[in-house]
């Protein structure tokens, strides 16, 4: 179910941007960040495919343990714990935010969907989305 936005703005580190809407999917598998920046303690609830901003550039959660850095609104962030959970979950990933494609989802930097498909292709929609266009 895709839901189209004409009305509201999202945070991302260009300001307030506009963003062309909300995709609902259900994922087979949760992961549970969590970091702490400035004495703040950060949560952020995905899918284990959804990338977060390091400071070595995007990182898929899956891939992220204690001690690895993350990028907030307010700084650097280190994750204190990580909880991975194999359990159906329904998420809502924001299709085409801002400019840069990103935007803060529990002020830790998310990247956010860019190419509305399966990832069940044999292409992955990452790939599909880096693609330039030429017409025929």
């Amino acid at each position: 179910m895709i839901v189209n936005n004409n009305d509201f703005e999202i945070l991302t580190p260009n300001g307030w941007e506009d963003f062309k809407g909300v995709q609902k999917l259900n994922k087979p598998q949760k992961v549970t960040l969590y970091s702490k920046v400035k004495d703040e303690e950060l949560k952020l609830e995905c899918s284990d495919t959804h990338r977060v901003k390091t400071p070595k550039g995007w990182v898929e959660s899956q891939w992220l343990t204690e001690g690895n850095e993350v990028i907030t609104q307010k700084g650097v962030g280190v994750i204190s714990k990580v909880v991975h959970s194999l359990e159906d979950t329904e998420f809502f990933d924001i299709i085409d935010s801002g400019k840069d494609h990103c935007y803060y989802t529990n002020n830790i930097l998310s990247h956010n969907c860019q190419f509305i498909g399966s990832s069940s292709t044999l292409i992955s929609p990452m790939k599909l989305g880096s693609l330039s266009y030429i017409n025929p």
